[in-house]
């Protein structure tokens, strides 16, 4: 996901903030828990508040034991480690959180602890491994589908499954002070086969087709995680009979059975069920106390006895372990006993922002709207992160999950006043023009860094070190290939070019203008044209690039190029 994260400077007005659940603050009766809760050493178990508060989840649940930890983030990836070995094979959505989002914690906590390179999480993200420094650099591949056999630079930035990487006009420099670009190669760790899903749900059916055969050329099939509510799915959630077909073809095959519950209890109000219903169906859930229920912090993973016992060491190892964290514990004991019922209202008022959505110029797809998520496609000729600068300066903060994707979520911060007030911006936004562009122009604040996506021929275009503005370039999708240039301006003002980073993708025609450039990249990992740019603004890649040069390269000397033409601008925080 990317967008602002941090609120703007608005004076007085009231923010009205729809990025996430996740900024819940405490209400004045939580908080009044929270100083009256009686404390102790939770590493030693002598905390009472936070047994009081394991205990009372697990028994919500159906589920013998609890164990607090800091962050859902962590009991999903300490329930991936205690359920499988390496080798093994975790079956899970394509755009499960567990996969995306969690700093490709599977490959980094589920291979071996101690010594020795770590896993690698096939498929997407970033992955560290050992590399070997180059003096001279020249091509650099970073495609998990090509088999590496050179030496390339140390690791800062990966793009997997993406690109060649060509990084040109450096500098001399001494290779240590290179950034550092990692590939992929096989070790010892948990393997996730991603399932196509329907908006973040997997079928038992799929998974029964999913699960390998018993065979030594083969990762173990051992773990099911199913993500309920769907965060990428826009707050889509399993029917009780679909969980209980899951967990059935889980018991049938010997298949451990996971649950990432971020959202759990906005699926049980929506759908009918309670926890008792769930929780016999799974090994092990997640329950997440910092989004709709408004605790500050904290997760609680349950399940047997054992299972906790082996989690309690785990937690340990990973630093989740926390003293006096009966503070934090009275929060969630206040949230479980009387912030679910409310979650409800979340979901209508996520549904009066669909309502208005609906129809709106800007909008080419608008999800389902089943619980307190929105998500919607901005239309072709509209810019999706003009119109989050658009609503910023207005007080509304939304972010972006994708090249031209939006999304707000309700929480217990957002009344039905906040709603009226989004939803006549929704409807003034479509009377503002492409997106807002000129009003995000104007409220963009100071430090930022404008991207300019162009479609190019030949080169780089002229003009590209200009002021302080980088701008990502790249050919027109129905070309034979597709390269996007970075090009850095001089960070300190002038007019050089500063340093070009050339990333290129899809296939490369045997001879004509594309065989010189062929010499430098041999090998091009084919992806589509949307895939490769969305990935890239989405990844972190530009940020990561831009901090790299700013602070480590030195500016070059100035060259131009013409053939282009603007298409439209975003705007990416440094």
């Amino acid at each position: 996901m990317t967008g602002s994260h941090e609120p703007p400077e608005l004076g007085q007005r009231r923010v009205i903030d729809l990025r996430s659940d996740t900024v819940t603050k405490p209400t004045p009766k939580m908080l009044q828990a929270m100083m009256n809760a009686e404390v102790g050493d939770d590493v030693w178990g002598d905390d009472p508040t936070v047994n009081e508060l394991q205990d009372f989840a697990a028994q919500m649940f159906g589920k013998e034991a609890g164990l607090f930890c800091p962050s859902g983030t962590m009991t999903n990836q300490i329930a991936i480690k205690v359920h499988t070995h390496p080798g093994d094979e975790l079956l899970c959505a394509d755009n499960a959180h567990i996969y995306l989002y969690e700093g490709g914690g599977i490959a980094f906590n589920s291979g071996r602890f101690g010594g020795g390179r770590g896993g690698v999480q096939p498929g997407g993200g970033f992955a560290t491994c050992e590399s070997k420094i180059i003096e001279n650099p020249g091509w650099l591949l970073a495609s998990s589908g090509v088999r590496l056999h050179k030496t390339y630079l140390r690791p800062a930035f990966f793009v997997d499954r993406l690109t060649n990487l060509i990084i040109s006009n450096l500098p001399p420099t001494p290779a240590s002070a290179y950034p550092t670009l990692v590939y992929q190669q096989p070790t010892k760790g948990v393997q996730p086969k991603l399932l196509p899903s329907n908006r973040g749900r997997i079928s038992a059916e799929q998974i029964v087709q999913a699960i390998n055969m018993e065979d030594s050329h083969f990762p173990t099939t051992r773990l099911v995680c199913l993500e309920n509510t769907s965060n990428k799915g826009g707050g889509a959630y399993y029917s009780l009979d679909e969980l209980r077909a899951i967990s059935k073809v889980c018991s049938t095959h010997g298949l451990r059975f996971h649950l990432d519950g971020a959202r759990i209890f906005n699926a049980a109000v929506e759908a009918g069920y309670g926890p008792a219903d769930v929780g016999p169906l799974f090994d092990s859930i997640s329950v997440c106390l910092s989004k709709g229920l408004g605790c500050p912090v904290g997760s609680l993973l349950l399940g047997s006895r054992d299972f906790i016992r082996r989690a309690h060491r785990v937690r340990k190892v990973l630093g989740g372990g926390m003293r006096q964290a009966g503070f934090l514990a009275a929060a969630g004991l206040y949230a479980l006993k009387n912030n679910i019922d409310r979650l409800r209202d979340d979901h209508a008022r996520a549904r009066r922002l669909g309502a208005t959505l609906d129809g709106l110029p800007y909008v080419s797809y608008l999800a389902p709207v089943d619980t307190n998520i929105v998500i919607f496609h901005v239309a072709a000729g509209w810019d999706a992160r003009a119109l989050v600068e658009w609503f910023q300066a207005r007080g509304v903060l939304l972010i972006t999950m994708g090249r031209a994707v939006l999304r707000l979520v309700t929480h217990l911060g957002v009344d039905d006043e906040d709603v009226d007030r989004v939803c006549e911006l929704l409807k003034e936004a479509a009377r503002g023009g492409r997106g807002g562009a000129e009003a995000a122009e104007a409220s963009t604040a100071a430090g930022a860094v404008k991207v300019n996506v162009e479609e190019a021929g030949e080169g780089v275009g002229e003009g590209m070190g200009e002021g302080k503005v980088l701008r990502l370039v790249h050919s027109c999708p129905g070309s034979s290939f597709t390269r996007l240039w970075f090009v850095f301006p001089d960070p300190n003002g002038g007019r050089g070019r500063g340093v070009e980073v050339c990333l290129v993708s899809r296939s490369w025609s045997p001879g004509g203008r594309h065989q010189r450039r062929k010499q430098a990249a041999p090998d091009i990992f084919t992806n589509e044209h949307n895939q490769l740019v969305d990935t890239l603004q989405s990844s972190g890649v530009v940020q990561m690039l831009t901090h790299y040069v700013r602070n480590t390269v030195a500016p070059v000397a100035e060259t131009s190029n013409a053939a282009r033409h603007s298409v439209h601008q975003h705007v990416i925080r440094s």
